[in-house]
């Protein structure tokens, strides 16, 4: 990462850290690092905050794993990869002991493949080594041999004391060649015996280390049936899960393709349905524009400006057609002309195009008026006209040149 060699990165460091920036901090802090390496200077390096350049969410991951019975193996690598984001960023702390590590944990000891140790290999290559390569001869240079040579010797000794001095009683108490030679032959006699004793001793030893052997041999095979128990179980179990997640995936991708197939069968109703519907609402808007109403087109996704539009043009078309019959705010008869409304007074309803005679009349009289003035809603109360009728009068004042009050 680029370093500035006139930034102090340690107090950006710790501006950062004091903003809880702890991203801001590990950019900071490699920065610092490459600096130190780069320029050579005597400042110690850090790695306090670096983690947080690691953007892997271990826990979640982990989590998923030993959820969905996964691999001990990949879980402790995961275990791993999240200690190591978190020893090296002091914002993470507490995380190094959670539950989340404590289960993996618990996880990996009762997940992970059984390995066979036999407890006491080192025992038992100890008595196959000295079965195999100790001989009569590396007995006798033992301390064993030693210790078996020396007790003969010393009692070699004292049965030939013994001897010269019974020998020597019998001739009066003085000692005689004879009497040596009898002590010589009493001491080789143990000194024979000790040879006796030591092949004896050799070949004790040898059986007891062969006695010793099968009780390992047994014990082996006892430890090695309880790791293949454990195995196996361990593989069943793998296999079983293995299955089990692919049986999951087999029914989540069933079950995916299923919805896809009915949301398919939704659409293509809906679309249906749509159409259907839609061809009510249009003929249903057509109806009404018919009348110059054309809120029906609302409701088939028209905005405000194009519906205002199809407004304008029906206006302008009944204007034209009422200017056309003589019908108009600059010409024909005075206020006072008897006009034919042609009003139905069972549907409180004009034909349209009395609406805009009616209005072309008013507009005449009174050229000066507002749309919201009070002169206009008591004429419309005056003739019984309301709502749509009364809104498409107020658009024909319009059209002719009146305005709202406010638009002046």
């Amino acid at each position: 990462m680029a370093y500035k060699k006139n930034v102090d990165y340690q107090a950006l460091i710790n501006q950062a850290v004091a903003n809880k920036d702890y991203n801001s901090a590990a950019q900071y802090e490699q920065q610092r690092n490459d600096k130190i390496d780069s320029e050579k200077l005597s400042y110690q390096k850090t790695n306090n905050y670096t983690g947080n350049l690691d953007k892997a969410d271990y826990s979640s991951d982990m989590n998923d794993l030993m959820n969905n019975s996964g691999s001990a193996d990949t879980l402790q690598y995961l275990l791993n990869k999240r200690n190591e984001k978190v020893n090296t960023a002091k914002n993470l702390q507490q995380y190094s002991n959670d539950d989340v590590m404590q289960r993996a944990m618990e996880y990996i000891k009762n997940n992970q493949e059984p390995q066979f140790d036999f407890s006491k290999a080192n025992d038992m290559n100890s008595v196959v080594d000295s079965l195999l390569n100790n001989t009569y001869d590396d007995f006798k240079g033992s301390s064993q041999y030693d210790a078996l040579r020396q007790q003969y010797a010393k009692n070699g000794k004292l049965s030939m004391n013994d001897t010269i001095g019974q020998v020597s009683a019998r001739t009066g108490g003085l000692a005689s060649s004879y009497a040596a030679q009898a002590g010589n032959q009493t001491y080789n006699d143990w000194m024979d015996k000790l040879e006796n004793a030591a092949l004896s001793m050799y070949q004790q030893n040898r059986s007891d280390q062969k006695d010793n052997l099968s009780a390992l041999e047994t014990l082996y095979g006892n430890e090695y049936g309880e790791y293949s128990n454990k195995l196996s179980q361990y593989n069943t179990d793998r296999n079983y899960n293995y299955q089990k997640q692919t049986d999951d995936r087999t029914f989540d991708y069933n079950k995916s393709q299923d919805q896809l197939a009915n949301d398919w069968t939704k659409t293509q109703w809906d679309y249906q349905l749509d159409q259907n519907t839609r061809s009510q609402l249009e003929e249903k808007a057509k109806t009404l524009a018919a009348s110059g109403i054309f809120t029906g087109y609302k409701a088939l996704g028209y905005n405000d400006a194009e519906i205002a539009q199809m407004k304008q043009d029906y206006l302008t078309k009944l204007y034209q057609k009422s200017k056309g019959s003589g019908v108009s705010g600059g010409s024909g008869g005075s206020g006072s002309s008897k006009v034919t409304t042609a009003y139905d007074p069972q549907a409180k309803t004009y034909k349209e195009d009395k609406i805009f005679e009616l209005a072309s009349k008013f507009y005449t009289k009174y050229p000066n008026v507002t749309l919201d003035s009070r002169t206009v809603d008591e004429y419309l109360a005056g003739i019984h006209m309301e709502g749509d009728q009364a809104q498409l009068f107020k658009a024909a004042l319009e059209e002719y040149g009146a305005k709202y009050s406010d638009r002046r």
